[in-house]
């Protein structure tokens, strides 16, 4: 055969793209999104990838409900703290360029950050080891809410005015945004440019990324940008709109077609020196120093689901919910970006992923969360859960009826919906956690670890003459805040920023609110929040 002829035959097999789908596969995903598709509803864009390149792009419901404009793949979604990744990566860069080290003492490039008994490092802030309390629920201690604006300089003097941690850095990981916040800090003062340049010319640009920006402002406008709601298929929909701009922490506004061009790189890195090694330290899980490993990295989690590594992030705020998932080994991703708060692309991208690779599944080496098996329940009969519950930590959540069922929350946001899957017994299909309701409380039983056990709080009765001890103005250094005690038909309250809270008692002297945990002492009170371990208040 001629070298031409042998040539014609051979470069197309060796150019050739991905293996596709089955028509079957794509009719099984589309059947996973009935639900979005149509006109009248928010939607999601859904993008699966193989060997970089898609091999199911698609979207479905609405950008914009009020202008009927149809959702397309091309649409941006705000897809929250799955742009810590990107923060991350800002910071790798800068070490390979040696201008900075992970280990590296935060003070080194944030003077203004505390001495604290123990030191902080930036490997810290990446893996959410360093103890640093978040800002999130800072400012829900303050009462104030995603609505009020605010600045980066603000929530950093928010941070760096805390008078301690949570727990000794590398002890403990607790999720902080706070930490990302700083890492966004440090960028930009070792770099000498703003996160949002440095990440353009160093990660968007080279990767031709151009539907990757930051929002850097609230009221910026964002050409293609999905709209933001909450509320159901049953109840209807609002629209959402936030004040916060902060970035770091998030910020990230992005399609599914860069995001295929980001996970491309994951596998085969050409930013900085272009060496995978940069990749590596990206996705190197922490450490406590106990010797246990945790499944976050830097930026990104990495666990194992039906036997198969994965790498990937959430990301949840205001009326955005996304998930960008990558299995390495079988160089696929799934990428689910919706505008719809009640959403939860997480267990979505679970049923996708389970119609790609379920052949290559290993159940018994599962470290992701299973289906959920949902069973239709009855608002009436969901009532009997309602309430706070707290565990021997003095940690507490409220279990409320949403639109679709339970939610758990914790400092007065949403942290869970649970589906249904028995009498007294339900389910966490984002975390995996199974959820059984007892006699005298609550019990989480999550995938690893140990069972996490609350009682339910039943209400202490304290004298007229003992709450009108508790009476008055309270003042916090570490908040600048002042919070009101008053009493209003014989019943405490109390109000700070736009919250006027209930004050339900758990013991004598210590009550839940929306604030967080008040307890009760000689000179004021200390106030106990999911992410925020104590604040102190002086009473005025």
């Amino acid at each position: 055969m001629p070298l031409t002829a042998l040539a014609a035959v051979l470069i197309p097999a060796l150019v050739r793209g991905p293996e596709p789908l089955t028509d079957r596969q794509v009719r099984r995903i589309d059947h996973i999104f009935q639900a979005w598709d149509e006109p009248d509803t928010p939607g999601m864009a859904v993008g699966v990838v193989r060997d970089g390149e898609f091999v199911y792009r698609k979207a479905f419901g609405s950008a914009d409900l009020e202008r009927e404009t149809p959702l397309s793949p091309d649409h941006k979604f705000y897809v929250a703290s799955v742009s810590k990744q990107f923060t991350a990566t800002c910071i790798l860069l800068l070490e390979e360029q040696g201008k900075l080290s992970v280990d590296d003492l935060v003070q080194k490039h944030v003077a203004e950050f505390p001495n604290y008994d123990h030191p902080v490092l930036i490997r810290n802030l990446l893996n959410h080891t360093s103890g640093v309390k978040d800002y999130y629920t800072l400012n829900n201690m303050r009462g104030l809410s995603t609505a009020d604006k605010y600045t980066d300089a603000e929530i950093l003097g928010l941070v760096t005015r805390q008078s301690g941690l949570n727990f000794e850095p590398g002890t403990e990981y607790l999720y902080s945004n706070s930490g990302y916040l700083l890492l966004k800090t440090i960028v930009e003062r070792v770099s000498g440019e703003s996160i949002q340049a440095f990440s353009k010319k160093n990660i968007f640009d080279p990767l031709e990324m151009s539907s990757t920006q930051y929002q850097s402002s609230s009221t910026m406008l964002v050409p293609g940008r999905a709209l933001a709601y909450s509320g159901s298929f049953q109840g209807g929909f609002n629209n959402i709109h936030s004040s916060d701009s902060t970035v770091g922490t998030r910020g990230i506004l992005t399609t599914i077609d860069d995001f295929r061009k980001w996970h491309k790189n994951l596998l085969d890195n050409k930013l900085g020196k272009g060496s995978q090694q940069l990749i590596e330290d990206l996705e190197e899980q922490a450490v406590l120093s106990s010797g246990q490993e945790i499944s976050y990295a830097k930026g990104v989690s990495v666990s194992r689901y039906k036997g198969l590594r994965n790498v990937g992030h959430s990301g949840s705020f205001a009326g955005y919910r996304s998930r960008a998932d990558m299995f390495p080994d079988q160089k696929t991703s799934i990428f689910i970006f919706s505008n719809l708060a009640s959403a939860s692309p997480s267990a979505l991208a679970d049923q996708v992923s389970a119609v790609v690779l379920g052949d290559k599944f290993k159940p018994e080496e599962d470290e992701k969360p299973r289906a959920p098996k949902p069973v239709g329940a009855k608002r009436e009969d969901l009532l009997k859960y309602i309430g706070f519950y707290q565990d021997k930590k003095k940690d507490f959540l409220n279990i409320a009826v949403g639109d679709a069922g339970l939610k758990v929350l914790v400092d007065d946001s949403v942290t869970a919906h649970l589906v249904t899957e028995a009498d007294g017994a339900f389910y966490d299909p984002k975390e995996g956690v199974e959820v059984k309701f007892t006699e005298s409380g609550v019990e989480f039983k999550p995938m690893k670890g140990a069972v996490r056990v609350l009682k339910k709080v039943k209400r202490v009765k304290h004298s007229p003459d003992q709450l009108n001890l508790f009476v008055g103005r309270y003042f916090s250094r570490d908040l600048k805040a002042w919070h009101e005690v008053y009493l209003k038909d014989d019943k405490l309250r109390v109000k700070a920023g736009h919250v006027d809270s209930g004050m339900w008692p758990t013991e004598l002297g210590e009550f839940l609110t929306r604030f967080g945990l008040i307890s009760f002492n000689r000179e004021g009170f200390s106030l106990h929040g999911s992410r925020v371990r104590r604040i102190d208040f002086i009473k005025g």
